[in-house]
């Protein structure tokens, strides 16, 4: 785990990218100081290709040895001016042969919480990690405000923004938490866990992030996106407080200069959108 924590910090070096990649995956299996059994090594695949956007990842072993491929992957992206960008990435060739792992709504959720939970690590003022809400939404792109939040990573955007559905930089204080975040996920959604050795972080990492499967909606949180966006939408049962909490957003975040409006069936658009209406005359056409 140190070379690939090693390889995550420093610039994209093309000479010895592949090697150097490939010999610190390597050292992830194995009893001997690995961190993942050498029967999890003979489900996946290494890839390492010398590309215009460079990678390495994991992928399915059923996957060719060459080309595009298709599936879930672990992937490093390294870039010439910053620490590298660790994701996970649906295949250019689409969801086989893992359609079941990606489509399974935990894979998402989990995806969504371990994203949340290295932002909540992370003391800096952007958010350093964002995870897509549907894995298998192809169609939908890595959204125009996170890009712009870290442009020397705009290249990957460009080419991999829709196969992208969970990612986070790998800089200092966060990258090993990411690191080992990402690379369980990958292999516990495949069937494996780590070795004995790493039993205990692996259990303590992922309790960590299961604690935001369901996060916890603030007033300052909720108040925040009503300022960036100008809407939210709280939902959850009955008695969860959703009132509660937006009566006090408009007495001590509007001074109370609002409205509550109860809607019910007989609520239609024209009760709050104005419009040009008919009116009646006395002429022929009434």
């Amino acid at each position: 785990m140190d070379s690939l924590l090693e390889l995550c910090a420093r610039p994209y070096d093309s000479e010895n990218w592949s090697e150097e990649s490939e010999k610190a995956f390597e050292e992830l299996f194995g009893s001997s100081g690995g961190r993942y059994s050498l029967r999890s090594q003979n489900d996946i695949q290494f890839r390492t290709p010398a590309a215009k956007i460079p990678f390495s990842a994991v992928i399915h072993k059923s996957n060719p040895t060459s080309g595009g491929y298709s599936g879930m992957s672990f992937v490093i992206f390294p870039v010439e001016d910053g620490p590298a960008m660790i994701a996970m990435v649906v295949g250019t060739q689409g969801l086989s042969p893992d359609e079941n792992i990606i489509g399974k709504p935990g894979h998402s959720r989990k995806m969504n919480a371990i994203v949340r939970w290295l932002n909540e690590q992370y003391s800096g003022n952007e958010p350093i990690s964002w995870a897509k809400k549907d894995a298998v939404r192809t169609d939908i792109g890595v959204p125009q405000n996170v890009i712009n939040a870290h442009p020397e990573y705009k290249n990957i955007f460009d080419r991999y923004g829709k196969e992208i559905y969970g990612f986070c930089i790998a800089k200092n204080e966060i990258a090993e938490k990411a690191l080992k975040a990402f690379l369980d996920f990958n292999f516990e959604e495949r069937g494996y866990t780590p070795l004995s050795a790493a039993e205990d972080e692996f259990k303590e990492i992922k309790s960590n992030y299961f604690s935001y499967l369901m996060p916890t909606v603030t007033q300052q949180k909720v108040g925040n996106l009503l300022k960036q966006r100008k809407y939210v939408v709280l939902q959850g049962p009955p008695g969860t407080g959703k009132t509660r909490l937006a009566n006090k957003l408009l007495e001590e975040d509007y001074e109370s200069q609002g409205m509550t409006i109860q809607f019910h069936p007989n609520i239609t658009y024209e009760n709050f959108i104005g419009g040009l209406f008919p009116t009646s005359t006395g002429t022929e056409l009434g």
